[in-house]
């Protein structure tokens, strides 16, 4: 979608969102398709000229589907699936492909009533029987579906459902499409479409195939969401281990980051993966500077006496308390050097020892005063809750907003609460 959007930017063209929903059975349709695709392609800055539904354009593939058999460049078959194979194997053409074109436009009507049941009749494209690659020979153009299982009320009743192959390229031909933009794995099936444009005397549209675009170790595949949020798996399409947009954007990545990282990739034949590492990196650059707080896991209370206002009280985290030697000085970051007098499991103790700039550095959040720290609970990537406290940031941000937790990474605000928030971790 942001290279179709670039592309049309580049040559003052439109972007047509078009969903492809003509399987009711395998692949059910999900629901509100629209507005989940708006939401997040308007998310990316992607800008959506016209949108459409294959659906709601079944009428107009069958006026096209008994063109072609008038044409005498499309039959309906009837033979079993396998004994069909075997001769297209050969290069032979079936008993059903030389019937007059009388014949088969009642055959297709028979499947339009389903007199014809599933798997009994399929449509065909006539091709070359002699091609190269058994696929493109006299492929299938549309089936019967019996009891069609769809969302749409003006499809619910259609049994003669097309493939993606003779729906698509209609539908390139009508919105006058004139740049096809796809995965390698369509590569072939232009060569199927190709036979149809020049049987209606069309001019095919340039076009362009790529590889799968991948993020590292996050779930892409749209078939196994969709199966892992029915079983429970998954929470929802904003599942932070999953690579959707949603769960992109929940995390806090920024739109023009993970714009910059397709583009950066450009139009490759051969599959790309986006390194974690590098989206980060390019997210940071977009997120700037950032509110910055303390946070622990671990707080461990240090009380420090002698300091220019009295004894103080602090919250640092055990694992660096474990760091530090008993008799050695450190400093709390951007405050003063302590010296370590004693240390236990619940407990440390500690002296002002002045203003030197030593290491290690300690970050602290202020102990004395409750109205200083809050509670966090942040989900992580994979899914696991991390619990801790924080300074009091809630007056300073909003929801939805990114901050950075010192030594811990960049964290989005999803819900604030008093004294609570609930986090999204994006990366460190």
């Amino acid at each position: 979608a942001i290279l179709s959007d670039e592309f049309a930017k580049m040559y003052n063209g439109k972007m047509i969102l078009r969903f492809d929903d003509t399987d009711p059975k395998i692949k059910k349709p999900i629901e509100n398709a629209e507005q989940i695709f708006k939401e997040d392609l308007e998310w990316l800055g992607c800008e959506i000229a016209e949108t459409y539904f294959a659906s709601d354009r079944l009428e107009i593939y069958y006026r096209h589907m008994k063109e072609l058999i008038e044409k005498g460049k499309a039959y309906v078959c009837i033979c079993e699936s396998e004994s069909w194979r075997k001769k297209i194997r050969k290069s032979e053409a079936c008993n059903c492909r030389n019937l007059t074109a009388k014949k088969h436009m009642e055959l297709f009507e028979k499947m339009q009533s389903n007199e014809l049941k599933e798997g009994e009749a399929v449509l065909r494209i006539k091709t070359d029987l002699k091609h190269l690659d058994p696929s493109i020979r006299d492929w299938w153009a549309a089936k019967v579906v019996d009891k069609p299982v769809h969302p749409n009320p003006k499809a619910s009743d259609k049994h003669v459902w097309p493939s993606y192959n003779l729906a698509s390229a209609i539908d390139d031909h009508e919105f006058r499409v004139t740049l096809i933009l796809r995965g390698q794995e369509h590569e072939q099936n232009k060569t199927k479409q190709e036979f149809l444009y020049k049987y209606f005397g069309w001019k095919y549209p340039h076009s362009i195939h790529f590889g799968r675009v991948k993020l590292a170790g996050m779930v892409l595949s749209t078939s196994k969401i969709k199966e892992g949020i029915e079983k429970g798996e998954f929470s929802g399409w904003d599942d932070p281990r999953l690579g959707t947009i949603k769960a992109l954007r929940r995390r806090g990545f920024q739109s023009q980051a993970l714009r910059n990282a397709i583009l950066e990739i450009g139009v490759k034949s051969s599959d790309s993966s986006i390194d974690t590492k590098r989206l980060a990196d390019l997210n940071k650059e977009e997120l700037g500077v950032r509110t910055s707080v303390n946070f622990f896991t671990d707080p461990i209370l240090l009380e420090v006496e002698g300091t220019p206002h009295g004894t103080a009280k602090f919250f640092i985290s055990k694992k660096d308390l474990d760091k530090l030697e008993v008799g050695k000085a450190f400093r709390l970051r951007e405050t003063y050097a302590v010296k370590l007098n004693k240390k236990d499991p619940l407990q440390a103790f500690g002296t002002y020892s002045g203003d030197a700039k030593i290491k290690p550095i300690i970050k602290w959040l202020e102990a004395s005063r409750e109205d200083r720290t809050m509670a966090v609970r942040i989900l992580m990537q994979d899914n696991t809750i991390i619990d801790g406290i924080t300074d009091e940031f809630a007056n300073e941000v909003k929801p939805e907003e990114v901050i950075w937790l010192y030594g811990f990474g960049f964290c989005r605000i999803e819900s604030l609460e008093e004294k609570k928030a609930f986090l999204v971790f994006a990366h460190a």
